[in-house]
């Protein structure tokens, strides 16, 4: 018993000697939280205590722990003025320091981890430096571990950091920033509205620069560094800044919208190197000109024509820059958010082929005027919102949708011009800030719309008390009853679109812009590629059933538009294309056909020798069509001969035609041969060599039937059939024993003579090619054989 009791005892002190993970105690005004057996973390400081002695060790109980971490929301609100934290110190927690009073802290050698909003708010801290061993502010996308230090004006980075999460250093009051080497990302916002910020230095090692990184910071004119290995530059990521100029560095990518958005660069530079971008009449551009990535705000420059082939001018191009006249080639077809906006922008040249604005892509411009591209199909939000002097836009008749702010502030507005025989629908609004008209003076605008469509347009844009009055124009929308072709028809060969009306139609416009696209629907909007005519015109004018043709280039003869099967055309036809006697016109109208047609094709139903066979040599090739090939002038130029392999599909290799000098060709019956030649037209057989692989091609377009339909390409594989006799390299030939003849192959000319034992010539001759010395009788013969360049071999063969 008195056994038992004394081992309870012992167990029970034991088990009271460790706190159990979790457990908290409290010393000297700070909450510690155990960790493990041996070591705990701070919990949380007494918000209202002014200082505090933080030591590496602390005990409890008997027991000594080392102090290793800073839990989160620790230091939340402390008042303390300053603080150094424990050497043992490894990581600090989630909003560990926010909107503390502290104006110092030291932070421990060891540190390892700094959680996301750790010093958030610190208001008072002037300086800090980050030790060594550190590789990462903040844990994630989600950091702003120094957010709004208005009075941090500069930190010591360790060189051990190599990324610098979302928003660390946002708005705070850095000065000068020196990135380490090492560093390879920076997040989103990381510096941005640090407003000053005058300098900051990159290392060659950063590969991103994120979206919005240096946004705002208003005082930032010089950046070193060679930034040699970034790859990708983020959306607004110097917006604002003062810069004077930019090099793109040699690995660059991408840009992203807005990145040099209202800065001061009035040049564009790419290092030597880069293949993906390039600087064209200033502005800087994707190599292959598809879109406009930026113009310098501050050039000098006033007018500009963008490049032919640009597709699209990227989200804020233009924003700030001087220019006041642009043009923009038929290709381009988007506008982004903020193309022009606060731009000095007066006068622009646009497309019917443009399909997209985006937000605010004019606003705050010098223009007065305006119609849309016809292609457009929504008007998006305040793309017109502070054009002081803006008077008078026309709205093509394919917009459906107008967005909310439209012409916010545009205090000038008299008129808006509508085309469609229906009011777009006006976006959802709550407040009246967000009304297509707020800060348009009451009573001054005038709605104009179709004859006939004023109770749409009163319904819409009625109740709002910038227009003064919603007036139907003289003329209204022609519509046609039906369309052949109807809308969403399956076509193999459109050769003419009729429209019939119900009253006689009169062509305003005899060779119609149409235009046929190859794609698909984006955003309802016809997207693709333009299938090309030469034109088109309008027959049967002043009739109620008109019809356009496609033609050739000079209008003499049809062209036809294949709509191959399992593709999506679309078939636009001009607003203003056809009128009625009152002069009403026509909408803009979309026709969206399902392709059915299958191209019709003239092969060969047979090949001799079949493909696969082995040969010796290429001698004559037949192929059989099922009817005459008509047409094979251009044969020649289309036959070759690889020896190689198929890669993917495809002959590769190295193309033969020695002995021969050229392909030729004849037509017998419903047969085109195909043989190599000299350059006198007789067949000269080209030798295949042994263990190799040889591929006939016959390309596409090399014959046509009566019908003027061709062939695609015609690939016939052979392998070379290994010879029975000798090779003789030494002359480039070989011999071949057969029955009752001897055959020898030459590849060059040579003089071939066949002696029998006795010494008696039983054969004689000069030629390329194979040779056959027949009629002879078993036994043993001498085949000697002398090339032109002096080669001279002698073989025995016995038959």
């Amino acid at each position: 018993m008195k056994r038992t009791l004394l081992l309870s005892l012992a167990l029970t002190l034991f088990t009271c000697a460790y706190a159990a993970v979790g457990d908290t105690f409290v010393l000297d005004n700070v909450t510690y939280i155990v960790k493990s057996d041996n070591t705990v973390g701070i919990k949380k400081a007494d918000s209202k205590v002014t200082s505090f002695n933080l030591t590496d060790q602390v005990t409890n109980e008997g027991t000594t722990y080392t102090v290793v971490s800073v839990e989160d929301y620790a230091f939340q609100y402390s008042e303390a003025t300053a603080l150094t934290l424990p050497s043992t110190i490894t990581s600090i927690g989630y909003s560990a320091f926010s909107s503390c009073k502290a104006a110092s802290i030291i932070l421990p050698k060891n540190l390892k981890t700094i959680g996301n909003y750790a010093f958030y708010a610190v208001r008072n801290i002037t300086s800090i430096e980050i030790p060594e061993g550190v590789e990462a502010l903040g844990t994630n996308k989600s950091s702003s571990a120094f957010g709004t230090c208005y009075a941090l004006k500069s930190i010591k980075l360790p060189s051990t950091l190599k990324t610098i999460w979302n928003s660390t250093f946002y708005n705070c009051g850095l000065e000068t920033v020196e990135i380490p080497e090492g560093t390879t990302f920076i997040g989103k916002n990381a510096f941005n509205h640090c407003q000053k910020l005058t300098t900051v230095t990159l290392p060659s090692t950063l590969d991103s620069i994120d979206d919005g990184v240096f946004g705002d910071c208003i005082a930032l004119t010089t950046i070193k560094g060679a930034m040699a290995g970034v790859r990708t530059i983020g959306e607004e990521a110097f917006f604002g800044c003062p810069l004077t100029e930019f090099t793109v560095p040699a690995a660059c990518e991408t840009i992203g919208s807005r990145a040099f958005s209202k800065t001061k660069i009035a040049k564009f530079n790419v290092a030597a190197g880069n293949a993906n971008f390039k600087v064209i009449d200033e502005a800087l551009y994707t190599a292959d000109k598809s879109l406009l990535i930026a113009f310098p705000p501050e050039s000098a420059t006033t007018t500009l024509a963008v490049a032919d082939g640009c597709r699209g001018i990227q989200g804020g191009a233009f924003q700030g820059a001087k220019v006041t006249k642009v043009t923009l080639p038929s290709s381009v077809i988007a506008l982004d958010e903020f193309a022009f906006c606060q731009s000095a922008l007066t006068d622009i040249t646009l497309s019917d082929n443009i399909v997209f604005f985006g937000q605010q892509a004019f606003a705050s411009t010098n223009i007065t005027s305006m119609t849309l591209p016809q292609g457009l199909r929504d008007l998006a939000d305040a793309v017109f919102a502070g054009c002081e002097k803006l008077t008078s836009v026309t709205v093509g008749s394919n917009v459906k949708t107008f967005g909310i702010r439209q012409f916010y502030n545009s205090k000038a507005l008299k008129e808006v011009r509508f085309t469609g025989s229906k009011a777009p629908t006006i976006g959802y609004w709550e407040y009246s800030s967000e009304s297509p008209f707020y800060g348009v003076p009451t009573k001054q605008v005038t709605i104009y719309c179709p004859k006939g469509t004023s109770g749409s347009y009163t319904s819409e844009f009625g109740s709002f008390e910038a227009v003064a009055a919603i007036k139907e124009n003289a003329t209204g929308i022609f519509t046609p009853t039906s369309i052949v072709p109807a809308d969403k028809a399956e076509v193999a060969t459109l050769d003419k679109l009729t429209f019939n009306f119900a009253e006689k139609a009169i062509a305003v416009k005899s060779n119609p812009a149409i235009k046929v696209l190859c794609g698909k629907l984006v955003a309802n909007i016809p997207m693709g590629d333009e299938v090309k005519v030469g034109m088109w015109s309008i027959l049967g004018s002043k009739t109620n059933a008109p019809y356009a043709v496609p033609l050739d280039e000079y209008g003499e003869s049809g062209e036809p538009i294949n709509m191959e099967q399992g593709k999506t055309y679309f078939v636009i036809i001009p607003g203003g294309t056809f009128k009625n006697e009152a002069g009403d016109l026509n909408e803009e109208i979309t026709l969206q056909y399902t392709g059915t047609w299958v191209e019709p094709l003239f092969m060969p139903t047979a090949v001799d020798p079949a493909d696969g066979s082995t040969l010796k040599k290429i001698e004559n090739v037949y192929f059989t069509f099922e009817s005459k090939p008509t047409k094979a002038y251009n044969c020649t130029s289309k036959i070759k001969l690889i020896e190689g392999e198929l890669v993917d599909g495809v002959p590769t290799g190295k193309e033969v035609l020695a002995p021969a000098d050229m392909w030729n060709a004849n037509v017998s019956g419903n047969k085109l041969q195909v043989f190599p030649a000299d350059y006198d037209s007789f067949i000269t057989p080209i030798p295949l060599e042994a263990g190799k692989e040889y591929f006939l091609i016959l390309d596409a377009k090399a014959v046509y039937n009566s019908a003027n339909v061709y062939n695609k390409q015609v690939v016939v594989k052979y392998s070379a059939e290994a010879p029975t006799g000798v090779t003789v390299p030494e002359a480039d030939s070989y011999v071949v024993a057969k029955a009752g003849a001897i055959e020898v192959g030459v590849s060059t000319t040579a003089n071939v003579q066949v002696f029998n034992t006795a010494g008696i010539l039983v054969g004689n001759q000069t030629a390329t090619g194979t040779l056959t010395f027949g009629d002879l009788s078993n036994g043993l013969y001498i085949v000697r054989i002398a090339t032109a360049n002096g080669k001279v071999k002698t073989v025995k063969v016995m038959l």
